[in-house]
């Protein structure tokens, strides 16, 4: 009992007594639709598992060299056709001279753009400029357009306003 208290009072303590920890805004992805660059804050490339079409893991090619990407990546998209396309991926985004990543290196006898039809779920992007970040992982947006995909094919896409907790 006496010993249950005590690891609670510990626990009541760590939290009362230690400053919130702000992350690092994440570089996003970037995807052209219509013409324009936009950010992308999902990641379709990261939920690519080794075997599909041929493909390799991610990790044994991306390092991370900086805390705003790391990832060690940066993808680049775009909406063709109603089809989600990979048309390049960079590495070394922090430098400010990013070196373009073979991608056949991921898809073995694949080319770019690569139809994304691994990909299923919905991408979050955002519209405008960015607010000030809260200090989490991604940049916050006053509007986001939401594109819902299956096997790499655009089935909709709404946008919305953020939510801003009530305010």
């Amino acid at each position: 009992m006496v010993h249950s208290m005590v690891r609670a009072l510990l626990i009541i303590a760590a939290v009362l007594c230690c400053p919130l920890v702000h992350a690092t805004t994440q570089i996003p992805d970037e995807i052209d639709i219509d013409g324009q660059p936009l950010p992308m804050l999902t990641m379709p490339l990261n939920s690519l598992r080794p075997g599909f079409e041929g493909a390799i893991s991610l990790s044994k090619h991306f390092r991370s060299n900086c805390s705003a990407n790391w990832r060690g990546h940066k993808a680049f998209w775009k909406i063709d056709d109603a089809r989600l396309l990979l048309v390049k991926v960079v590495t070394d985004v922090c430098s400010g001279a990013p070196t373009e990543f073979p991608i056949q290196t991921l898809f073995p006898g694949q080319s770019t753009p690569l139809l994304a039809s691994w990909y299923s779920g919905r991408l979050l992007v955002g519209i405008g400029k960015p607010r000030r970040s809260s200090g989490g992982l991604s940049p916050e947006y006053d509007r986001y357009r939401v594109i819902t995909v299956a096997d790499g094919i655009v089935q909709g896409s709404t946008e919305q306003d953020a939510y801003r907790g009530g305010k």
